[in-house]
C-alpha cells in the first residue's frame, strides 16, 4: 500500500528559517536580479518525467539510483522513472536467493513483494513490461562473503557489493541501473558509486550518472528550498534538480547546507511532490 503524502508544507520547522531568510533577501533585490535568479533556476529545474525521458536518449550505460526504501518512493519509480527509462540490467540491494523469491512472487501475481520493507513488485512488473528480456540480479553481500570478511581489518560490506557488481557487469550488455540506498550512490568515499567508477574506469565521463530520488519532505534543507521555489513561482509537481555549475551563485550560497549534504553528491536529484499547487508571492 502506497503511503498518502502529507499536504503540510512545513514538516521540519527547525529548518524553515532557511526559506524565510532566503525569501526576505530575495524580496529586497532589484527586479532584474530576481529575474536572473529565477532564470538560472529554470535551467536546472525540470519536470521529472521530462528530464528522465531526456537522459534516456543519452549514451548513459550505468546509472546509480539512490532511494529511500519507502512504498511511496518505489511507486514513483515504477510509475514515472522506469516507465520512461530503458534498461537491460537492474541490479538490486538483495541477495540472489531474495531475487529468486521476488521474481517468483511477482510472476505469480502478488500485489506486494517486500524488499527492505518496501514493495518492489510494481518496479519489477514495469521493467519487465518495458523490456521482457531484462536481467534482474541481486548484488547484496552474501552470508558467505560476510563470514569470509569477518575479522579482516579494512574490509566492509561495500567491498562485497562492489565485487558482486563487477561480476555481473559486462560492457557489451547494454544499460545498467543500480537501485540501492541513497548513500551508496553518492559521491562519498568508500561507498559504491565512487568505488565503481574507480574499478571500472571505462564508465567515467558521460557513460555514468548518479541520481537521488527523494520525497519533498524527507529532509529539512530540501523542504525549505522547495518552500522558497513555490513562493517565487517555480512550477509545481515532481521535478529534477540538475547539479550544474551554471546555477546563480546566490542560490548555492543561500542553500549551502542542501548543496553540501545532497546536491553536490549526485549528478541530479529527483524530487517527488504532490500535485497540489502552492501560491506564490
Amino acid at each position: 500500500m502506497v503511503e498518502a503524502p502529507s499536504q503540510a508544507r512545513i514538516q521540519h520547522p527547525n529548518y524553515h528559517y532557511l526559506a524565510s531568510d532566503a525569501l526576505k533577501a530575495f524580496k529586497q533585490m532589484p527586479a532584474s536580479e530576481q529575474e536572473a535568479i529565477k532564470s538560472s533556476l529554470a535551467e536546472i529545474h525540470k519536470p521529472a518525467d521530462v528530464w528522465i525521458a531526456e537522459i534516456n536518449e543519452t549514451d548513459i550505460r550505468f546509472l546509480c539510483v539512490g532511494e529511500n526504501h519507502t512504498n511511496a518512493t518505489r511507486a514513483f519509480l515504477a510509475r514515472v522513472f522506469f516507465s520512461n527509462f530503458d534498461i537491460d540490467t537492474l541490479l538490486l540491494e538483495a541477495r540472489p536467493e531474495e531475487i529468486s523469491k521476488i521474481l517468483r512472487h511477482t510472476d505469480n501475481g502478488s500485489r506486494s513483494v517486500a524488499l527492505l520493507d518496501a514493495d518492489i513488485s510494481a518496479i519489477v512488473r514495469q521493467v519487465k513490461q518495458r523490456n521482457p528480456g531484462i536481467r534482474i540480479k541481486g548484488i547484496e553481500e552474501t552470508l558467505r562473503q560476510r563470514t569470509n570478511r569477518a575479522g579482516k581489518p579494512g574490509t566492509a560490506r561495500e567491498d562485497s557489493i562492489l565485487a558482486n557488481l563487477i561480476q555481473q557487469y559486462s560492457p557489451d550488455e547494454g544499460r545498467y541501473v543500480v537501485l540501492f540506498g541513497a548513500r551508496h550512490c553518492g559521491a562519498i568515499a568508500h561507498w559504491l558509486y565512487p568505488m565503481t567508477m574507480d574499478a571500472l574506469p571505462e564508465l567515467n565521463g558521460d557513460d555514468a550518472m548518479s541520481i537521488r530520488v527523494i520525497s519533498e519532505h524527507q529532509e529539512g534543507p530540501l523542504e525549505a528550498f522547495i518552500y522558497f521555489l513555490d513562493t517565487i513561482g517555480m512550477p509545481p509537481g515532481s521535478f529534477a534538480l540538475i547539479n550544474s555549475e551554471t546555477l546563480h551563485p546566490w542560490v548555492r550560497e543561500t542553500f549551502l547546507l542542501l548543496w553540501a549534504q545532497m546536491v553536490n553528491l549526485y549528478d541530479g536529484i529527483v524530487v517527488i511532490r504532490t500535485e497540489k499547487k502552492h501560491p506564490g508571492t
